[in-house]
């Protein structure tokens, strides 16, 4: 999982989790607040019903209690004593009986006058009281204490508490929809935050995917503020410098060391030339002599390929003029003739006319005589070598195809690497030095191309160059 959706799933879970208790909250709150209410409007209106009545005593109490408590039909009502006897009782309290229960503060033995709920059953005479009804009702039920003319009495009243839990039925859906609503927003939120904060980390990601060898003097922008990610980039930065100045050191020593080898070889190749040439040596030894001149000569043109590829990375830039490819191909065919014939090979050319391109002429000669080298060089006797020059829309394509022993499929992306040989006892009998592709895509990069292989072991290999056809730079 990536380290945005961990960061949005964090923030999502933390804030659904605060919204949800929040939610809960408020719904507590709510459920609360409307049953203490509705307690504190009956209190209030029974304790004015009886204040109202104080000196108004009557020897039949049950017509006062009728007078004083005039509620509709759909209260339920009981007055007792204070010897807790009923001395008075509702309609809908002859009807259906709700137990007498007292709340007491657990360290005091007083009496709390807060109201519970009861659910009652309803009879069908209660129906008809209110049509409104089902076959269970929640009732609030509350206790009031009341004096009237100095006698103490207790008040048991109820009311069905259908309309609040309406209310508190439309007040879930409410909060319901606002949580979703709300959760919706915090993942868009959320996503945009983390967004914004994993987008740094993204670029300086980014950035380093870009890196090659030859752009390792590119350095990743500093934020303005010293935060992790600043001290992030500075260290990265730090890293480029160390493997920079290792390249730099890398092929300046391999530079110099082919230098320094130039010379020594060519001694060499002199002294096994002029020795071979003398008539008082054995024949053995003579023998002896072409087989290390041979051995010579793949040394020297391994140097010289390691000093070719020294120049190309310490000399990028390109000496820009227009070029004949066509003239180019040509001399180099020209060039590679007698070991055409040396080895008996068939070559086909299919060169469809180009005119000019603009790039670097020593370079891309370069670039020609390797994918030639390579071609006559992994060839069987009496092979073929196929070459196709064709531009198609902005492009110059160039590929050169061979009968020979091909390349595996595993190896294919691995052979422009500096010094890769498919095997090394197949280099050491062909006189590879694993240097040639190296060059040719290293010159079709510096030109804005690149190169490929195709090939089917034991079969054919085809390398193709993709040239861009572009103006000429200065």
């Amino acid at each position: 999982m990536k380290i945005q959706h961990k960061i949005n799933l964090w923030i999502t879970s933390a804030g659904l989790l605060i919204t949800f208790v929040l939610a809960g909250f408020i719904l507590y709150e709510s459920f609360e607040i409307s049953y203490e209410m509705m307690d504190e409007d009956i209190h209030a209106a029974v304790k004015a019903d009886f204040h109202q009545a104080t000196g108004r005593a009557k020897e039949n109490h049950r017509e006062l209690f009728e007078e004083l408590l005039d509620f509709d039909d759909t209260y339920w009502i009981k007055v007792f004593d204070e010897q807790m006897n009923l001395v008075y009782k509702s309609k809908l309290a002859g009807l259906v009986e709700i137990p007498y229960h007292e709340y007491k503060d657990e360290n005091e033995d007083e009496i709390e006058n807060e109201g519970y709920l009861f659910k009652l059953t309803i009879p069908e005479a209660m129906k008809k009281i209110n049509k409104g009804y089902d076959s269970v009702v929640p009732f609030r039920v509350n206790l009031v204490d009341v004096k009237l003319d100095g006698k103490a009495y207790q008040v048991q009243i109820a009311k069905d508490s259908l309309a609040i839990e309406e209310e508190i039925e439309e007040l879930i859906w409410i909060v319901l929809v606002g949580f979703l609503m709300a959760s919706g927003l915090l993942i868009i939120l959320s996503y945009i935050i983390t967004g914004r904060i994993i987008a740094p980390i993204a670029n300086i990601n980014r950035l380093a995917k870009t890196y090659k060898p030859n752009q390792l003097d590119r350095r990743i922008p500093l934020g303005e503020n010293r935060d992790e990610l600043y001290i992030l980039s500075e260290s990265l930065n730090k890293m480029f410098d160390r493997l920079e100045q290792a390249f730099e050191s890398q092929k300046q020593l391999t530079a110099d060391t082919a230098h320094e080898l130039k010379t020594p070889i060519s001694i060499l190749m002199l002294f096994i030339d002029q020795s071979s040439t003398r008539e008082d040596l054995p024949a053995d030894y003579i023998q002896a002599l072409m087989v290390q001149a041979d051995i010579v000569r793949r040394m020297n043109r391994t140097v010289k390929q390691l000093l070719e590829l020294s120049l190309l990375d310490f000399k990028e830039h390109l000496n820009l003029e227009q070029v004949n490819i066509e003239s180019l191909i040509g001399i180099v065919l020209n060039d590679f003739e007698i070991a055409f014939e040396a080895k008996n090979i068939r070559v086909i050319s299919d060169i469809h006319k180009i005119h000019t391109l603009t790039g670097d002429r020593e370079k891309l000669l370069l670039l020609l005589i390797n994918l030639i080298d390579n071609a006559v060089k992994y060839n069987r006797d009496k092979g073929e070598i196929r070459i196709k020059l064709i531009k198609e829309k902005n492009e110059i394509r160039l590929s050169v195809w061979n009968t020979g022993i091909g390349i595996p499929q595993k190896d294919q992306s691995d052979v422009f690497d500096t010094f890769f040989r498919v095997d090394k006892s197949r280099s050491q009998k062909y006189g590879g030095s694993g240097l040639g592709l190296t060059i040719v895509k290293k010159i079709a990069q510096l030109h804005g191309g690149t190169a490929y292989v195709e090939s089917t072991p034991n079969e054919w290999c085809r390398t193709t160059i993709v040239l861009p056809i572009r103006d000429r730079e200065n």
